[in-house]
């Protein structure tokens, strides 16, 4: 447990952005993304469900007594500050039960790995195909809820933001369109649009 972190929120009003004085950087999207980042100097000095900061993927899901966890619930279950909670069994994440309900998924998100389509300049440089895989989970888990569709799309377009990649738009007035907070010194009445911001540069980092 680190104590006196002195949180400061910095950043963009859209995410939960917080920085010690120790340049520990916590960031949350309010939708389902929580990134940690860490000076190298604490590499290989930490542990839980972040992994232990050492550039070897596959002991990240070391537990608490030291041993890895055969599969990402027992890694999990194993980490639990709560007793009450109860531990996700494996094999019961909901699947795609029917076929065209998979068809469709893969079809929505397709938009993440298609070679022509927005993101085609990240993929060099962000492998899509686990965006892509998680995708189809959400939406499979949601009964293919747009909202979700589009949160699952932001997390690539967040990935690519990360490497510093531009990507085309992708939003649009009938697609994943998000109206932004009325600023304060416009009337209330009057809002803009993300789509709007992307027509003007044609572009986006990950919005």
């Amino acid at each position: 447990v680190v104590k006196n972190l002195n949180p400061t929120p910095v950043g963009d009003p859209s995410s939960i952005i917080l920085k010690t004085k120790f340049n520990l950087i916590v960031s949350y999207d309010r939708m389902q993304n929580l990134f940690v980042v860490l000076p190298s100097r604490y590499m290989g000095q930490t542990c839980g469900l972040c992994g232990n900061f050492n550039r070897v993927t596959h002991d990240d899901v070391a537990m608490p007594n030291g041993s890895l966890g055969m599969d990402v619930f027992h890694f999990a279950a194993s980490w639990k500050s709560e007793n009450h909670c109860k531990d996700l069994p494996p094999g019961s994440y909901p699947e795609c039960l029917e076929k065209q309900q998979l068809i469709q998924a893969k079809y929505k998100c397709w938009i993440i790995q298609n070679p022509q389509g927005p993101f085609a300049s990240c993929h060099s440089q962000v492998t899509p195909e686990p965006y892509m895989n998680d995708c189809i989970l959400d939406l499979c888990i949601s009964a293919l809820d747009h909202s979700v569709l589009c949160h699952s799309i932001q997390n690539y377009a967040a990935a690519c933001q990360r490497e510093n990649v531009n990507i085309s738009a992708w939003r649009n007035e009938s697609f994943c369109c998000m109206y932004l907070i009325p600023l304060s010194y416009v009337p209330s009445c009057f809002f803009t649009t993300l789509c709007d911001i992307a027509r003007v540069s044609n572009t986006q980092k990950a919005i």
